[in-house]
């Protein structure tokens, strides 16, 4: 899929995508360690510490775009995750705080695996979960 896809399931709670789809949020979150090695184009959950937001505007198709870039950090390393629709003012304030985001689209760029936020409700935004405290112990030590 790239940027420009969109993902439409037919009505019916059986069909085998609708119930592909609302089963992602339910799997274990991806580790940092792991996530260089999942393959491109799949949909992973992360957690960790948002430790760093910030947006910077990049010239596409003669049009200025905001990208925003994100670290999401665990014990184990760094996830990068970008978007091309979603502002700073959407998670600056989770700054130093663990969140999970469910359903990130892991791309692969500059030989590097990276994350992306899906558009409208595909990619979905948590900040109380089970390995929160953890994660928050983590990020003190």
């Amino acid at each position: 899929m790239n940027k420009e896809s969109a993902v439409s399931f037919s009505d019916g709670a059986g069909h085998f995508a609708n119930t592909w789809w609302h089963g992602i949020p339910g799997q274990k979150a991806t580790a940092a360690i792991h996530f260089a090695d999942c393959k491109e184009n799949c949909l992973v959950n992360i957690e960790g510490i948002l430790g760093s937001v910030h947006s910077e505007w990049k010239l596409v198709k003669n049009e200025q775009k905001e990208l925003l870039t994100m670290r999401v950090v665990d014990r184990s390393g760094i996830i990068q995750v970008r978007s091309w629709n979603h502002g700073v003012s959407s998670f600056e304030h989770l700054v130093d705080k663990p969140i999970r985001i469910n359903r990130v689209r892991v791309a692969g760029f500059s030989n590097t695996k990276i994350g992306e936020l899906l558009d409208g409700k595909g990619t979905e935004l948590v900040t109380a979960f089970v390995g929160a405290a953890d994660l928050i112990k983590f990020w003190s030590e």
